[in-house]
């Protein structure tokens, strides 16, 4: 699962639905007020600021769930970007939890949480998934395996009862990156909700998360060749200048780029 922005038009009837990166909520454009843009701007006294002609695009938030085998889309999400990656994953899950169940997705570290995870196991799914810092995960008593990796577990928020932890096993490892001075070596974290660690071991896990990149990341880099050019810019944009129109495109670009990928 992984989350991408797309660009729109910025006709007046997209900018009105759909939020643009680094431009003020409070923006107006060409006189009317969007979503969130209803206080005054940066003009005189009682009067709105103007948007300069050249600003940035407004975007879609796009989530796309992949087989990393044929790359091929098992399902989608989309809003405005005022919508967050975790709320679409969420609203999948409530929608299309057969899409979950029996199935081990990979998650960039902006995923985690507890009920975002516990709404997928109830559905039947599994997860292994990059863990960012800052989020506590501490050792159990007697939680370190024979594999290396250890058991742990997230507090329901607002909760710290043992009753209310979410039980997860861990696995850490370093690893080395490409920097402006040679390779730099950075600790990667990756919790799982697959606890036994003879079904999966720690190598296992350390293994399977760069395959996100194969999956995700290439599916996604491959639609938006297809889009390139096709809009008002030359990065990757769709085309139709109203909210409702900029729904239907997504949908069918999504069905054309799956089959062609599928013949």
């Amino acid at each position: 699962m992984d989350g991408f922005e797309l660009d729109v038009p910025a006709t007046p009837e997209n900018l009105a639905v759909f939020s643009c990166t680094g431009v003020s909520k409070d923006t107006r454009w060409e006189g009317q007020g969007g979503k969130g843009q209803r206080k005054k701007g940066r003009g005189t006294k009682g009067q709105a600021g103007k948007a300069v002609a050249e600003g940035p695009f407004p975007h879609l938030r796009c989530l796309l769930v992949t087989a990393r085998a044929g790359r091929a889309v098992l399902g989608a999400a989309v809003d405005a970007t005022d919508t967050g990656e975790q709320s679409l994953v969420a609203r999948l899950v409530r929608d299309h939890p057969e899409l979950f169940a029996g199935r081990i997705f990979l998650m960039d570290r902006n995923f985690l949480g507890y009920h975002l995870i516990t709404a997928i196991l109830d559905a039947g799914g599994h997860l292994i998934m990059r863990v960012k810092s800052g989020i506590s995960l501490p050792v159990t008593e007697d939680g370190w395996l024979p594999d290396g990796s250890r058991l742990t577990y997230l507090d329901e928020p607002g909760h710290h009862r043992a009753a209310d932890r979410l039980p997860l096993r861990v696995a850490e490892h370093n690893v080395a990156l490409p920097g402006t001075s040679g390779e730099v070596s950075e600790t990667y974290t990756i919790a799982t909700t697959l606890l036994d660690h003879r079904e999966a071991d720690a190598e296992t896990l350390r293994t399977a998360y760069p395959m996100r990149w194969s999956a995700s990341e290439t599916t996604i880099g491959e639609n938006k060749t297809t889009v390139t050019g096709a809009g008002p810019a030359t990065t990757p944009c769709l085309r139709s200048g109203e909210p409702g129109l900029i729904y239907q495109e997504f949908w069918a670009w999504l069905a054309a780029t799956q089959l062609v990928r599928a013949s």
